[in-house]
């Protein structure tokens, strides 16, 4: 007989579902209301006889509840939080070759028994919680800024073309401007000198802004009503200057709550992660006591890619896209700015995108991956950041920029694989480096770098 394994399908308003597994064998099912109370009474009861396992899946944050839940009733428990994708598989599995309908907690009891990458929980204190919350809070407000000016762009596309040019975004200046002048015909009568000093523009800018709504308002006389289009502009600057005051109420806490959590945080000491970036690491990851080793921490990141084994055959694909995708996000913009600085990462990014031919994407996943070992050993070790040349040796942070610049892809290198790579390219993956770009000695390189940097 194996490990007793509760799952539990929660609702959130409603009952919750309940299975109860010795091993793979489902030998109990139930219903029981999702309060606090109720469900530290279940599982009190159903785990009085011995150590067990609570399986829940990650349903908002009804998951915390039962985990608290857990912890106030006493028992001898480990707590496993399943994601949906996980549970969404093995449901799609059960539904095909099983008869009940209710399988939802059945199929959460059994998942200890066929993943064995699951990971205990560890319930987070306040603070960390709190940190968590608020800076998924603070990206999701990120995107409601993008949403709104975007569709201000697109509006002002239609509406006044060439107001805004080509592929110029819409800027805090410019909708200073459109916060002034909502309306396109004060816009057109207004003075170049004030659209220029309101919106911090060139005088050129400010000009060609105003000429472009007298020609709006001019095309589009008697066709569109113009009062409506300014209630539209005025409400859209509006949502778009109270997110920002959010984001930055948002932004002050965050800094707060990181300093009481993780004072002196190493991760500061990494190229590429700030105080942002720091926060939204830590707020997803903890102090990584969670992971067994670097293997689960990177497989939790997403960046690993994908194995495909048949046989004595492995193939790699894409990257799996595990866990938060607002972490793997924060990984790859820190990694972005990591292979400016540590030459180890800028000639892992330089031989992908020169001799392997791969794009800028893939080949900055992979430093995102190499970053995440390095992330690992400071943490765990709670050291900071180790400069390195390409030879392993000890050298200054400026001292290891410089070597990383050297290192840069030129940009006709750049354009030429950009150009080879499409349906049409004969040979997508470039074994040595194109037009006799060849790859510099990294003792020879490390050697005229660190000369440059001692010489200035």
């Amino acid at each position: 007989m194996g490990m007793t394994t509760i799952g539990v399908d929660l609702g959130v308003t409603s009952a919750s579902d309940v299975a109860v597994a010795e091993g793979t064998k489902v030998t109990a099912t139930r219903k029981g209301a999702s309060t606090p109370e109720a469900l530290t009474a279940m599982f009190g009861k159903l785990g009085a006889h011995g150590p067990v396992n609570v399986v829940v899946e990650s349903t908002a944050m009804a998951w915390f509840v039962a985990a608290v839940a857990v912890l106030r009733s006493g028992i001898d428990a480990s707590v496993f939080r399943v994601s949906g994708t996980k549970a969404a598989a093995l449901r799609k599995f059960y539904r095909a070759h099983t008869k009940t309908d209710r399988i939802d907690a059945r199929v959460l009891a059994r998942m200890p028994m066929v993943d064995d990458a699951l990971h205990e929980l560890v319930l987070p204190d306040a603070g960390e919680l709190a940190l968590k919350r608020l800076v998924v809070l603070r990206n999701k407000l990120v995107g409601e800024t993008v949403r709104v000016a975007d569709r201000v762009r697109s509006t002002l596309h239609w509406a006044a073309p060439g107001l805004l040019s080509g592929r110029e975004s819409v800027t805090d200046g410019f909708l200073a401007v459109l916060a002034r002048w909502p309306d396109l015909r004060r816009l057109a009568a207004a003075r170049p000198a004030t659209i220029a000093k309101t919106g911090r523009l060139s005088s050129a800018r400010a000009e060609k802004i105003r000429d472009a709504a007298a020609a709006a308002v001019g095309f589009y006389d008697g066709l569109v009503d113009l009062d409506a289009l300014a209630v539209e502009f005025e409400i859209a600057v509006g949502q778009y200057t109270a997110l920002k005051t959010q984001i930055a109420t948002l932004e002050q806490r965050i800094t707060v709550l990181h300093a009481e959590q993780y004072p002196d945080d190493v991760l500061m000491s990494v190229p590429g992660i700030g105080p942002v970036i720091a926060a939204v690491l830590r707020g997803h990851l903890g102090n990584l006591e969670r992971f067994t080793n670097l293997a689960a921490f990177r497989a939790y990141t997403g960046l690993v890619p994908r194995e495909n084994s048949s046989g004595g055959a492995d193939r790699r694909g894409k990257i799996s896209k595990a866990g938060p995708s607002m972490l793997r996000w924060s990984l790859y913009l820190a990694a972005d700015t990591a292979r400016k600085w540590d030459p180890e990462l800028a000639e892992l990014y330089r031989r992908l995108m020169v001799e392997r031919g791969r794009h800028h994407n893939q080949a900055l996943c992979a430093v995102a991956s190499h970053l995440v070992g390095r992330i690992w050993a400071c943490v765990r070790e709670d050291r900071p950041y180790a400069w390195r040349d390409l030879d392993g040796q000890p050298v200054t942070r400026e001292q290891a920029h410089t070597i990383a610049l050297s290192l840069a892809v030129d940009p006709d290198t750049r354009q030429r694989l950009r150009q080879q790579r499409g349906p049409d390219a004969s040979h997508p993956r470039q074994h040595r480096a194109p037009h006799d770009h060849d790859r510099p000695s990294p003792t020879d390189l490390t050697h005229d770098a660190l000369e440059v940097a001692n010489s200035t």
